[in-house]
């Protein structure tokens, strides 16, 4: 037997909505396909199948039907408590009522008056929405909206797919933060994208004018000129930072935020300084001028004789010499990558 409520799979789409199918004596098909929605009666002979409706001939079966669709799927939880209320009232009485369910008298009538107002569906007993249909709305002086929009800038963003090819293309800048000893400290990292030359700097401040300086310091020791400069959103790369690049003229572009992966190279460097000197000299960090002096050795070392895989196990510097040989008289006369 099949109760079917459309043409679904199940019946191929020959069987009718909510017909009840049943096998004939000299063959057929049995399906199993039940939605009770709707109430027609037909009558159909084919391929040895009588198809007809499962509420044939059982009157107020559609009203019933009806009624128990509405409760069971278009009914709250405190409208079918209201629902209860409402029957026990029109069978026991107004006082057995107000004492059994400690409603008002008021309430009761007003739940009445919305299943009246509903033409006796039940789903009028449900909460409503409070929200008012005319909203306030906020009335800006229009001078105000344009000044807003003119001082509103649009961050530019890394172009998609950019890769730098040369030194000096694009230079990153990241910070760190550490929580020592209830005290705040900052570690800014920079990282030349194509050469992989790193640099570090332990601040006590967060703020722009520290990132400002540190971008001085990285000018006065990486050997090109950065073309383009590669941040996150962080408000130390704002402002003071800002306006020396516009003051240089140089590309500032800006990550997407939650998006780390825009500024790669530099959160690499991130966790090699972490693991290789940071988590061994941590606490030199509560006083960033000795934790600076500590920190140049190493970074030495890591650009001058530490191999980078992606640089076929070459230094940074020694990448730079083989690229551009004149830079061993010029910036490293002292470094092992240089033949005199």
């Amino acid at each position: 037997m099949c109760l079917t409520g459309g043409t679904g799979t199940d019946c191929g789409g020959k069987v009718g909505k909510n017909q009840l199918i049943t096998p004939m004596i000299d063959g057929g098909q049995q399906h199993s396909c039940i939605r009770p929605e709707t109430y027609c009666t037909v009558w159909v002979r084919e391929r040895g199948v009588q198809i007809h409706s499962y509420a044939y001939r059982i009157r107020g079966f559609g009203r019933i039907a009806d009624y128990a669709v509405r409760w069971a799927d278009m009914l709250s939880d405190k409208g079918k408590h209201r629902a209860q209320v409402l029957s026990f009232w029109s069978k026991y009485g107004l006082e057995p009522t107000l004492e059994a369910f400690g409603v008002r008298r008021r309430t009761l009538y007003l739940w009445k008056e919305k299943v009246v107002k509903g033409e006796g569906k039940l789903e009028a007993l449900n909460d409503q929405p409070r929200t008012p249909r005319r909203r306030r709305k906020r009335l800006w002086p229009r001078e105000i909206i344009e000044e807003i929009e003119r001082k509103k800038t649009r961050k530019v963003r890394k172009p998609k797919g950019y890769k730098a090819s040369a030194p000096g293309h694009c230079g990153a800048f990241d910070t760190v933060e550490y929580f020592l000893d209830c005290m705040r400290r900052y570690v800014i990292p920079f990282t030349d994208q194509y050469s992989r030359f790193s640099f570090a700097w332990a601040t006590q401040s967060h703020g722009s004018l520290a990132a400002r300086e540190f971008f001085g310091i990285v000018r006065e020791i990486f050997p090109y000129p950065l073309q383009s400069v590669l941040t996150d959103n962080g408000s130390e790369f704002m402002k003071h930072f800002d306006e020396e690049l516009r003051r240089l003229h140089k590309n500032h572009w800006h990550t997407y935020p939650k998006t780390p992966k825009m500024n790669a190279h530099v959160e690499r460097f991130n966790r090699t300084i972490q693991e290789e000197f940071i988590d061994y000299h941590e606490d030199l960090l509560v006083n960033p001028n000795e934790f600076n002096r500590e920190l140049i050795p190493w970074l030495l070392w890591y650009n001058a004789e530490r191999p980078h895989w992606s640089l076929k196990l070459k230094s940074p510097v020694q990448f730079l010499l083989q690229r551009n040989p004149p830079l061993c008289n010029s910036w490293w006369p002292n470094t092992c990558g240089c033949k005199r």
